[in-house]
Formats: C-alpha cells, sequence, structure tokens
C-alpha cells in the first residue's frame, strides 16, 4: 500500500495512451500533506483533484503498465526503495482518491517581442499543457461545416479531470477557477472554450495577465491599505 506521505508517485503514461485514454503524458501523484511543496517543486503546473472520471482514465493506463520503477531523493536508498515499490502502490490513491494531488508540470518558453510602443518585452508562452493526438476531421455532410474530432474529445476528456478545487500555479501562484487567469475566461463562460484546447496556448501567457486577475490584485491592495469608518466598529 502507498502510505508513505513524502513520496510522490510518477505515472509515465505510454506514447499510445497519452492524449487518447488519458490527456497527459505524465502525471506526478503528491499526498495532500504535503500540497505546499508542489509551487516550489512545479511552480508551473496544473494541479488536480482525483475526480471519479479523472480516476477512470488513470485505471485504465495503469492496468496498461508492465514495467515499474523507483528512484529515490538520495542514491543510497535506491535499493530500499525499488524493494518496496510495486504497482500495488496505486492501490491506496485508487481508494483514497480525496487524499491525493494529482499535478502536471507545464512548459513555458520565453522569447524576445516587441509590444505596440516597439519595445523589446519576454513574452513567456506555454508549449506544453497537455497531450494532444493527432488530429481527425469528421467528413463534410451536407451544409455541415467538417467537425474537429479530436477537440472534441479532448473537451470530454478534461471537463471530467476538472472540479473545483482544481488549480493552475503559474509562477508559484495558484489561480482557481483554472480559467481565471485567461483573457478568455469569459468564452469558458459561454461555453465557447476549455481548458485544454489550443486557445490556451494562445492566451495563457505570462505577459498578458487577464483583466480580472489584475482587477483583483489591485483589489486586494485597495482593501489593506483602507481604514475601517469609526460608525462600521460601533455597529459591529
Amino acid at each position: 500500500m502507498y502510505s508513505k506521505t513524502k513520496q510522490a508517485l510518477i505515472l509515465r503514461v505510454r506514447r499510445n495512451l497519452a492524449g487518447k485514454i488519458l490527456p497527459f503524458d505524465k502525471l506526478y501523484f503528491f499526498h495532500t500533506s504535503m500540497e505546499p511543496s508542489i509551487a516550489h517543486v512545479f511552480p508551473f503546473s496544473l494541479v488536480l483533484t482525483l475526480t471519479s472520471g479523472f480516476t477512470e482514465m488513470i485505471k485504465q493506463v495503469v492496468e496498461n503498465t508492465t514495467s515499474h520503477d523507483a528512484f529515490p531523493l538520495r542514491r543510497k536508498d535506491e535499493q530500499a526503495l525499488k524493494a518496496s515499490f510495486s504497482a500495488a502502490a496505486f492501490a491506496d490513491i485508487f481508494q483514497n482518491r480525496a487524499k491525493y494531488w494529482a499535478v502536471v508540470p507545464t512548459l513555458y518558453k520565453s522569447n524576445t517581442v516587441k509590444d505596440a510602443e516597439g519595445n523589446e518585452v519576454i513574452e513567456s508562452q506555454p508549449a506544453y499543457i497537455c497531450a494532444r493526438p493527432e488530429s481527425r476531421r469528421s467528413r463534410k455532410k451536407r451544409n455541415r461545416p467538417a467537425q474537429d474530432l479530436t477537440q472534441a474529445h479532448q473537451r470530454v476528456r478534461m471537463d471530467k479531470l476538472q472540479s473545483v478545487k482544481s488549480y493552475l500555479l503559474v509562477n508559484g501562484e495558484a489561480y482557481r477557477p483554472i480559467c481565471v487567469a485567461c483573457p478568455n475566461h469569459m468564452e469558458v463562460l459561454n461555453g465557447r472554450c476549455f481548458f485544454g484546447g489550443d486557445e490556451c496556448y494562445k492566451h495563457l501567457s505570462m505577459t498578458t495577465p487577464a483583466a480580472f486577475v489584475a482587477g483583483m490584485k489591485a483589489y486586494k491592495q485597495l482593501m489593506s491599505t483602507q481604514t475601517p469608518e469609526p460608525e462600521l466598529e460601533e455597529l459591529a
């Protein structure tokens, strides 16, 4: 049974399953007691709860995994750790999924661009959020546009693995719900966008924070400098 809370369990997803059964290439499982460490280990990452739909996807991948290995932080512990590790390590996660976080490191790449005034700024765009299978499109029917099957299936999978407790870590700062960090978040509310879609790679830039996020920061700063009025204090 996987009960050591100071260890992280890693699931490497086979290439033929990543983006098809499970929309990720690799998952790191952290016990909830280790949550404060996640932002230090993976400051750019997706932190997910194990919803029932997400857990079922993980089970399908684990069932197709035949090789297992263990890697300690200190080399001298390698033999002892490997001897105690087996596929049964996932049993506790499946039985007590509320006690674990699934973490997906995201990849950001930086490049220099020019702003509207011609000044050079460093822009950081996401290069990896989730695994994406090869694009497939359905045949056109009369008077109907071709449908992108990959995006449709991706949306179903991504919807299954998200919950209100899941959050996005950007430079160690948590954004919950996930899409609040994106300037396109209103499209999510209207059902025209979803996390993990192509739009994420265009809009989740560190150089262009959403107006909502900027407004919330300004609001917190304003409230921290306000002095309560005497009349309100007397009524309290």
